[in-house]
């Protein structure tokens, strides 16, 4: 997961700024901790996060902070044994489970399957990869579920990939 890409197209804001001027205090020996903001349209800051990691800059937590700098999101992120990113658990404001994403992996570390899973444990997307034997992606699937529909999940995207 990059945590430096945005979607302009899946929200209302402007691309993100590498953001200074906020800023948190951390131990410098066991963590860092960084910034990104995004700005609206009209040039005004929309929403920052504070982005702590760890001395091997993978990223520990990610905390949403709204333009009046009341904190909207805390996301958490776990790896397993081997450093790959096993969870991501995104808590409210209040403290409450908002969703929680897990990853699973091959034995030569390929991401195989992102599930996104709501309040419930309900599973409400996922993402299948495939890979050739020069572990290069071939397939992705993309599905959502949607309960009111029998909890039967909708394919929503199909990606093949070939190389030469």
């Amino acid at each position: 997961m990059n945590l430096t890409e945005s979607n302009p197209a899946a929200s209302n804001t402007m691309p993100k700024v590498r953001c200074s001027q906020r800023s948190c205090a951390t131990k410098p020996q066991q963590t860092q901790c960084s910034g990104i903001c995004y700005y609206n349209q009209v040039g005004y800051l929309s929403h920052y996060y504070k982005i702590l990691q760890s001395s091997d800059n993978l990223p520990l937590q990610k905390q949403r902070f709204d333009f009046k700098d009341d904190l909207t999101e805390t996301h958490t992120y776990i790896y397993d044994s081997s450093g790959l990113l096993s969870f991501v658990v995104c808590r409210s404001e209040e403290d409450s489970l908002m969703y929680k994403m897990q990853y699973s992996y091959d034995d030569k570390g390929n991401l195989l399957q992102e599930s996104k899973m709501n309040a419930f444990d309900q599973e409400t997307e996922s993402r299948l990869y495939t890979y050739d034997d020069s572990n290069r992606l071939i397939l992705m699937l993309e599905y959502n579920w949607n309960p009111r529909y029998g909890g039967i999940p909708n394919l929503r995207k199909h990606c093949e990939y070939s190389y030469e």
